[in-house]
């Protein structure tokens, strides 16, 4: 015989056919088994679990004059009100119950006091449930709850958050994910070959596994994930399995486009490598050569070189950008008119370190997904003289190579940094870095807006006539239009 009954009657010895819980407070399936200690019993009660259906037949009944309990699980849908899931802030523990389900009734989906953690978040978010209802018995409880949250927001917001990122969990979720994974080029995959790392698609900043290391990368996969726009990333663990499959496979492809992409990723890694150990001069004649590896590109196959820069703008990625600056200075350069390779290579290396000195900024400023206060935004200003402190003392490092490093944040109108320079005081280099930067930084997504178009950028770049140098933009746009960017 089967009895349902409160957990709070259950007894070793007993057999539990049936956990009455709500899907989202028991952690795992535990039907069927048999009560062999009180220990059993406190999990139960720490999941949560406030009813359970015995067999009688299969193990002992309650004594005589022990009180069966009604179904609570229960609620009429008018004896509650309606709440959205969104306002729920991530691991804070939910002081009511909620309940979903049809009119009339509706059945206990979390059970108050337990935590909205990030797996019950996604367990809403995948059966698509945005509301959920609250007993009109347990409003103080809400409002209270609601009250302090919107406090909070307000708060994060004066803290240049926005969206759902005035959540301090998702803050930390996001941070968590920038610090474990590295973009991916997918024109650096080589069809027919074996993938020697996992490779994730992000989803929000949940990346999923899409391909598993020493599956062979078709060429219907790349096709899918191009016409998808796919994010792909990889763990930041498993990039030196990724350097030695770009030296086997990527390196000797005899696709320009696929080819291409190694001088990319070559360059962003051995930058990224650089930032960790500066006083390298090994490190530093790598980086030389990635620099002469670029401009070969830019100067002899430019189209193919071009088309590569918008793979990776779904987020800003410091070493990335650099590589993109780097490229559109050496691009912008010869245009301008500087031929001279010397010239050209100070300029390339300058640029692809420009923000070396990011590596010395707290990452939680470097990565965060909102807008800067006034004292982060200051901290953030530092990374220009870091950079300087980082690379003095590479011998290999001509003083040529510094000035788009220390003068792509300043402005003609001298309201720039760190020197306040005006005018004729910012060399040639120094502007057409400026131009870049802020050309490459607005065509990027960020976690916290859409990315600009390249038509839009410029819009905005020619207003801005009294900061760059108006010379340099009317080159610029010259470039771009006749490669299409």
């Amino acid at each position: 015989m089967k009895k349902k009954i409160n957990i709070v009657d259950l007894k070793v010895g007993m057999f539990v056919d049936t956990i009455h819980s709500s899907w989202l407070n028991s952690p795992m399936r535990m039907d069927h088994f048999a009560v062999n200690s009180e220990t059993k019993i406190d999990q139960l009660k720490k999941y949560g679990i406030g009813y359970v259906t015995i067999d009688t037949d299969k193990g002992v009944d309650m004594v005589s004059g022990e009180k069966k309990y009604i179904d609570a699980d229960t609620i009429a849908f008018e004896k509650t009100f309606s709440a959205t899931v969104c306002d729920f802030w991530i691991n804070s523990s939910i002081p009511f119950d909620l309940y979903a389900g049809d009119n009339p009734n509706l059945k206990l989906t979390f059970k108050k006091g337990a935590t909205y953690s990030i797996e019950v978040k996604d367990l809403f978010k995948n059966k698509g449930m945005t509301k959920v209802r609250v007993p009109t018995t347990q409003k103080a409880e809400y409002n209270r709850y609601i009250t302090i949250i919107e406090k909070e927001r307000g708060r994060r917001k004066e803290l240049g958050y926005s969206d759902h990122y005035v959540d301090p969990e998702v803050v930390k979720q996001y941070i968590d994910f920038k610090e474990n994974y590295y973009p991916l080029n997918p024109d650096s995959l080589v069809p027919g070959t074996k993938n020697n790392v996992d490779i994730f698609a992000r989803v929000d900043e949940a990346p999923a596994l899409t391909l598993a290391r020493g599956i062979t990368i078709e060429v219907e996969t790349l096709g899918r994930w191009e016409e998808e726009n796919t994010n792909l990333l990889i763990r930041k663990r498993e990039i030196e399995q990724y350097q030695l499959y770009l030296q086997r496979h990527t390196r000797n492809s005899k696709n320009k486009k696929v080819k291409a992409s190694y001088v990319i990723e070559d360059s962003k890694l051995i930058t990224e490598e650089l930032s960790k150990n500066p006083r390298s001069e090994k490190l530093m004649r790598h980086t030389k050569n990635a620099v002469e590896d670029i401009t070969q590109v830019v100067l002899t196959d430019p189209l193919t070189f071009y088309s590569l820069l918008k793979i990776n703008n779904h987020d800003y990625y410091t070493f990335t950008h650099s590589v993109n600056v780097a490229t559109l200075c050496i691009a912008l350069a010869t245009e301008y008119g500087i031929e001279d390779k010397g010239e050209l290579a100070d300029l390339g290396l300058g640029a692809l370190l420009h923000d070396l000195g990011k590596a010395r900024v707290d990452k939680k400023i470097i990565d965060k997904p909102g807008k800067l206060t006034d004292d982060e935004y200051t901290q953030m200003k530092n990374h220009v003289n870091y950079g300087k402190e980082m690379l003095e003392e590479n011998k290999l490092l001509s003083r040529l190579s510094l000035i788009p490093l220390m003068q792509h944040h300043e402005r003609l109108n001298g309201k720039g940094y760190p020197n306040g320079l005006k005018g004729s005081d910012i060399h040639i280099f120094g502007r057409i870095s400026a131009v870049i930067d802020f050309y490459d930084a607005l065509t990027t997504e960020r976690s916290y807006r859409k990315a600009f178009s390249p038509f839009d950028t410029l819009s905005l770049i020619q207003k801005e006539e009294q900061s760059y140098d108006a010379e340099v933009i009317s080159v610029l746009v010259k470039l771009l239009s006749a490669q299409t960017v």
